[in-house]
């Protein structure tokens, strides 16, 4: 079954911004793409993207005491 991913575009100037969101995780990534390209080809970049994130899995959040 596939995932549900919900999109959000936003044109700012010469480039359109994509917001890809999964609702299952709340994760959520940003795409840049130039305002010449298709909504197919924005939705299949913020796609990638997004699978990318999941895949890697969340970051721990790290101090800058860390290393102290």
């Amino acid at each position: 079954m596939a995932r549900e991913i919900l999109f959000e575009f936003t044109r700012i100037g010469s480039i359109i911004r994509v917001a890809a969101v999964d609702p299952d995780s709340l994760t959520e990534v940003i795409v840049q793409c130039p305002a010449t390209c298709t909504q197919a080809q924005l939705e299949a970049a913020a796609t990638a993207r997004l699978a990318f994130v999941m895949k890697r899995g969340r970051p721990t959040r790290r101090s800058a005491w860390d290393g102290l």
